[in-house]
């Protein structure tokens, strides 16, 4: 048994179809189907599917995933190629759903921001330097966050790539920069 689910977004429709590993290559036809027809919806009121952005993933365990032949599909508008990741609403899915693109994402744009931080940071107040990291890192990482719930740290390896370290790191430096300033301070005019 088939069961199909669309969400339609402002500019972002998705399709789900659940279905056993074994029964894809006889399915296939009713994706195609599917496809076809939110399509043809989408050009009754004057949209159009744009194939170039449409992306296609086979979600489930390794060993399901290995039962998969199908790479590709056949649309009347184009060829449409099966990925290993795809990205929903800012969340990176990969196809066996262990959310390491989504955590190696967070991670390169968070330790960006953190650079980018790195250079102003001697014309921020402490204060101003935290707003930043919450505003820029926190979001970030709070995110979806709790989809990574039930994902062990050893799979994720959180302590070569964790954005909480970019924080801590942060409020270290200011601290560092903080303490020799009161010791320069004291050399050079006695004790405040």
């Amino acid at each position: 048994m088939l069961i199909s689910i669309i969400f339609g977004y402002a500019d972002d429709t998705q399709m789900y179809i659940s279905m056993p590993a074994t029964d894809i290559p006889s399915t296939v036809p009713h994706l195609v189907q599917c496809i076809d027809d939110v399509s043809e919806l989408m050009a009754r009121n004057r949209s159009k599917m744009n194939t170039e952005k449409t992306q296609l993933i086979w979600l489930g365990t390794s060993q399901q995933l290995r039962k998969v032949s199908v790479t590709e599909l056949t649309l009347p508008s184009g060829l449409i190629q099966f990925v290993n990741s795809v990205t929903n609403l800012g969340l990176h899915i990969d196809s066996e759903l262990t959310m390491l693109p989504h955590i190696d994402s967070v991670c390169r744009t968070g330790f960006f921001q953190l650079r980018q931080l790195r250079t102003v940071r001697g014309s921020l107040t402490t204060e101003c330097a935290q707003t930043m990291v919450h505003s820029l890192i926190s979001s970030r990482v709070d995110y979806c966050n709790s989809l990574l719930f039930g994902i062990s740290a050893e799979r994720i390896k959180l302590s070569d790539c964790s954005p909480f370290r970019m924080q801590r790191r942060v409020w270290c430096q200011e601290h560092a920069n903080l303490t020799a300033s009161r010791l320069y301070c004291r050399t050079c005019h006695g004790y405040l």
